[in-house]
């Protein structure tokens, strides 16, 4: 969401800089642990499971074992867009080659399954799970920061960024149940206000102790606000 919010203001400086890093920095600690919560979960509430030391080295061998492929697998996604960025431009191949290979990297788990059931046991193709968003930061990381495509990139990325943040947002209204929000309006109320008041404690606290200006301590926490692409 500040993501798309910085895309529409066309806002740049060293606040919407600091606003972004923090916000991927974030984005990669909450998937991570999210990916680990997952794995946790599934063994813990598995019939067969016992509270003992194979727990945690079952926990500990899945959890890095769907972060290592998903982080492999946007080393994949990076080899792939930088090819792409040397098609010709003008004719939307670029654009569509783009946009292919987004829904390609969020659909690569079921993928990979469907390959493991047909060459090895079933079991290893169960186990096999992806987080496709952090396949992506990876990605973007990569090409950006070690192949060098910052420019072209980002440029790619500003053409097509309508239609994916339009597609977001519409499945977003669409998926929201009044019913639902209605029914735990008392929890959603009670959470909204506990992450507000730790948003903005972070954002003082974390200002103040980087040495950021004024500005960023009291104002700083209302960017971080709107961050619920990751939850989403």
């Amino acid at each position: 969401s500040a993501i798309a919010v910085v895309a529409e203001q066309r806002a740049d400086g060293p606040f919407t800089q600091t606003v972004l890093g923090v916000t991927m920095v974030t984005d990669v600690v909450v998937v991570v642990l999210f990916t680990a919560a997952i794995e946790l979960a599934d063994l813990v509430l598995s019939p067969a499971s016992r509270l003992d030391l194979s727990l945690v080295i079952g926990f500990s061998n899945r959890a890095l074992l769907r972060i290592g492929l998903s982080m492999a697998c946007g080393f994949w996604v990076a080899m792939v867009a930088y090819l792409l960025l040397k098609l010709p431009r003008g004719y939307g191949l670029q654009e569509a080659a783009l946009l292919l290979l987004g829904g390609l990297t969020f659909s690569m788990e079921g993928l990979l399954r469907v390959l493991l059931q047909h060459t090895v046991e079933t079991n290893l193709s169960e186990s096999v799970r992806l987080e496709p968003m952090l396949s992506c930061i990876v990605a973007g990381f990569l090409l950006c920061n070690v192949l060098g495509q910052r420019g072209p990139f980002s440029a790619l990325l500003h053409t097509v960024m309508t239609p994916a943040l339009c597609f977001f947002f519409v499945t977003t209204g669409s998926s929201m149940q009044i019913a639902v929000i209605r029914h735990s309006l008392p929890m959603t109320l009670t959470l909204c206000g506990a992450r507000t008041a730790a948003l903005w404690c972070g954002s003082f606290f974390g200002s103040l102790c980087g040495g950021a200006s004024r500005e960023s301590r009291t104002l700083g926490w209302l960017a971080y606000m709107t961050q619920a692409g990751v939850s989403l």
